[in-house]
């Protein structure tokens, strides 16, 4: 089995847009431009059975993903992964794409390249969005959700926690004959965000507008991860807000805690902390840690170790789960869970699955949250999460600005 890699004329959008009814397709799609980690896109499709026996080569000047399993971890901690041989990259920073496959001979390979080439450039046009007023409904009502706000803290000030994130859920009846590729080329022009994800599996699809990085693994085992919390639609409120900082910086305690048992000792070091990064109209308050995973494990040790991110549970973490389970009483499925990849060279990329869209035959569904410390206030916890939905609410309804 050998690595082919051929370059391609088209763009990441070009691609998915013809390819979004492929079986099993999969778009990891790095679409905001100023981000400095909107680097890298991928398209998988026509999954197989894993390879059996397979060198991990790495090919450096192509993107990281040259192979292996993509797909997502729900927040209760089930696997949906398929395992792909053949992806198309793209590098935003350069404009080049290609095309790479793993495959017994270059004869083969050639195929599937031309194949490829020839669905892109024969591909009809997306259909056209149609923007649709849904009666949507919550989990919560305004009064529940401010009630269980104060429980939690409840909850901190009896030292039980330091701090839990709490969602709310919103679900509408699909309408027929919605087209979710559709929808998902409308949320993406409103929401642009470095780490979204459109996943087309049959019945099911996703659409993920995240801009939270969980955990980035390099071939050579450099680890970063980059916590998201603290929202504002305003930068210097936002800034000022000593509520928001310690949100972060006990959840950055909590990723050294997580790293540090997977990684090599004094290695894990706090790259950046609280600074504030802008994502489609709202301001957030990022971090970066990073290590060096210990040589005897492996991506899928690191994923465990520090599953589910500690950003969308709280901290300490088990005990914020165990609470915000109790109250919120309903599962969260792909929601605060993590899209990404493992590749076969030992690498890995996965987001925090926030501003995550699932759609099935019969219904649309999505969450948004908080994160709850002492110094939170219920009303303006119930708004946060307002204001997190609002560029999803939008995306229906066809507005832009």
């Amino acid at each position: 089995m050998q690595i082919f890699a051929f370059p391609v004329m088209f763009t990441s959008l070009d691609a998915a847009s013809a390819l979004y009814n492929e079986p099993d397709m999969i778009w990891l799609d790095s679409n905001k431009a100023d981000h400095p980690q909107s680097k890298y896109s991928y398209i998988c499709f026509q999954s197989s059975e894993p390879m059996k026996s397979y060198y991990p080569e790495h090919i450096t000047d192509l993107p990281p993903f040259q192979g292996g399993y993509a797909g997502f971890r729900s927040y209760e901690g089930e696997d949906f992964f398929k395992f792909y041989s053949q992806i198309l990259s793209f590098n935003h920073h350069t404009g080049q794409g290609w095309f790479v496959t793993h495959c017994n001979d270059e004869a083969e390979a050639n195929h599937l390249y031309n194949d490829v080439c020839a669905k892109v450039r024969t591909a009809k046009p997306v259909p056209e969005f149609h923007p649709c007023l849904l009666n949507w409904t919550s989990n919560f009502s305004k009064e529940a959700y401010q009630n269980a706000v104060q429980r939690i803290i409840e909850c901190i000030l009896n030292g039980d926690i330091f701090q839990a994130n709490l969602t709310q859920k919103f679900s509408a009846d699909r309408p027929h004959g919605f087209n979710s590729f559709s929808h998902y080329l409308r949320l993406r022009d409103i929401n642009p965000a470095p780490y979204a994800a459109y996943i087309n599996w049959g019945d099911v699809q996703i659409l993920s507008a995240s801009p939270e990085s969980f955990l980035s693994l390099s071939h050579d085992g450099y680890v970063i991860t980059r916590p998201i919390k603290g929202t504002d639609d305003n930068a210097e409120r936002l800034a000022a807000s000593i509520k928001d900082r310690a949100e972060n910086v006990m959840i950055v305690d909590l990723l050294r805690n997580d790293l540090s048992k997977v990684c090599v000792d004094e290695t894990v070091r706090v790259e950046r902390l609280c600074e504030l990064q802008s994502f489609a109209g709202l301001y957030h308050l990022v971090s970066e840690i990073s290590g060096k995973l210990l040589p005897t494990l492996s991506a899928q040790h690191l994923l465990d170790a520090c599953f589910p991110g500690g950003s969308i549970t709280g901290a300490p973490k088990t005990k914020a789960m165990d609470i915000i389970r109790g109250i919120e009483k309903t599962s969260r499925g792909v929601y605060c869970g993590s899209i990404g990849w493992m590749g076969m060279d030992g690498a890995m990329d996965m987001n925090i699955a926030i501003r995550t869209v699932t759609s099935t035959p019969d219904t649309i569904s999505f969450g948004v949250g908080g994160g709850i410390t002492a110094l939170s206030n219920p009303e303006s916890e119930y708004q946060e999460t307002l204001l997190k939905a609002q560029n999803i609410f939008k995306s229906y309804e066809g507005q832009i600005s």
